[in-house]
């Protein structure tokens, strides 16, 4: 397999969360793609709770299923929710996604 096979090949890396205020529910989130990264960085400097709700509505989806948890139309509700359960969320997008300190530390170390 050449090099341009194994990039395109490459999944995203995923991991699941329970959230006990949501009666103890299992997510599964991603990490962003390149496009969502740039639009994160982008919406952020404007709004980062939007920003925030938008990563969750694209990176969080039904381990079972595989389909996504939540639409564009939650985004309000999203923004309205929980700090600490939004927070939380975000923090594990953004750790699979490299943008947290640990997680530049351990890329450095590579």
């Amino acid at each position: 397999m050449n090099i341009r096979s194994k990039a395109l090949a490459a999944n995203l890396k995923s991991s699941r969360l329970v959230i006990p205020e949501w009666d103890n529910v299992e997510i599964g989130v991603r990490e962003m793609t390149a496009a969502q990264r740039y639009e994160f960085g982008q919406e952020a400097q404007k709004s980062p709770a939007k920003a925030t709700a938008r990563t969750i509505i694209a990176c969080v989806f039904d381990p079972k299923s595989g389909e996504p948890a939540f639409e564009a139309a939650d985004q309000d509700a999203l923004m309205q929710h929980s700090a600490k359960i939004v927070e939380r969320i975000a923090a594990e997008i953004l750790e699979l996604s490299g943008l947290t300190v640990p997680a530049e530390k351990a890329l450095e170390k590579n």
